[in-house]
């Protein structure tokens, strides 16, 4: 039976206390084979192929011929496989083919240690997959399959998913997990990478989100354009309640030309009363680059190509380290 003993430091091999959901998703028992990988966004028709990056590895060996990479445009059963070749040590990569714009990438990793054992990436493949949009105007993340894309940070409970509440799917990215955050805390999640503005006319950040803070506590949207080394504001801050999700929406206008322009989240609260706290989904980056027309109405300009989860200048090539 699960309890609360040992909340605050859950043991994952025997389930004891209150496990964190993002903690429990990437937690690694020993002898695990552990995939490291930050999923694709960068896609655009013409590129001739759309590198998938990992880092694998394995306390007793990798069978390295059976490190694959499982793709398709339907999202269902059968997937076509590409070996992974090796980029040196424990990184290994393989390359989907081009792929018309507009068309949706489905794809998963699987690895096979020495003992003929096999690990997939995301978690619950093939049924959960990653995926990107060729030629997406946006940056997306609906945190469903983890928080790749995202690291935290700050004194406090660290941010992660939670099941409590979400507006699609079943995962929202929250403060606190494990209840309410705590008194005197000041907590962050930031994005890993950011998004290149330098050649659109305009950007804009839209998520959905519900929250209980309370009145002297607060949530701030915030942005850097430095990797992460500095921080400002970004309009008004977050206090109150809202019982239901709703849409919230920040221009970042002020951003455009700049090549590395991150998201934070970041609570922070006073010594009296603390409350549940703040719950985000389905967050989106829309970008319009230079060079389209203005679309009329609620028309999406189309353009430009990031979806899920790998944003900004990043070289194809480049490694992530996956847990936040």
């Amino acid at each position: 039976m699960m309890t609360a003993n040992n909340a605050d430091d859950p043991d994952n091999d025997y389930g004891w206390g209150i496990v964190n959901l993002t903690e429990a998703i990437f937690y690694h028992p020993e002898g695990d084979i552990v995939v490291e990988h930050f999923p694709v966004t960068f896609a655009t028709e013409g590129m001739g192929s759309y590198r998938v990056s990992a880092e694998i590895t394995c306390d007793h060996g990798l069978n390295v011929g059976e490190l694959k990479v499982f793709w398709n445009t339907t999202g269902v059963e059968p997937f076509d496989a590409i070996p992974m070749n090796s980029a040196g040590g424990d990184s290994f990569y393989a390359d989907i083919p081009d792929q018309g714009s507009g068309t949706t990438v489905y794809y998963y990793i699987y690895a096979q240690d020495s003992y003929g054992l096999s690990g997939l990436q995301p978690l619950g493949a093939p049924e959960h997959l990653y995926s990107f949009i060729v030629g997406s105007p946006r940056f997306y993340d609906g945190f469903e399959v983890g928080t790749y894309a995202w690291v935290t940070g700050g004194d406090g409970k660290k941010w992660g998913l939670s099941a409590d509440y979400s507006y699609t799917g079943v995962l929202s990215l929250t403060d606190s997990p494990l209840g309410s955050y705590e008194s005197s805390s000041n907590t962050w999640v930031a994005m890993r990478a950011g998004v290149d503005l330098s050649t659109v006319n305009s950007a804009l950040l839209s998520f959905s989100h519900r929250y209980k803070i309370y009145t002297d506590d607060f949530g701030y949207i915030e942005v850097s354009t430095d990797g992460g080394s500095s921080w400002e504001q970004l309009g008004e801050a977050i206090s109150g309640a809202q019982d239901s999700f709703v849409e919230e929406t920040r221009s970042l206008d002020d951003y455009v030309g700049e090549q590395d322009v991150r998201i934070r989240f970041r609570l922070t609260s006073d010594v009296f009363d603390n409350q549940d706290g703040w719950y985000i989904d389905d967050l989106n980056i829309i970008l319009n680059p230079t060079g389209v027309e203005e679309e009329s109405g609620d028309q999406v300009p189309l353009a430009f190509s990031l979806s899920q989860n790998y944003p900004k200048q990043l070289d194809r090539d480049s490694l992530f380290d996956s847990r936040g």
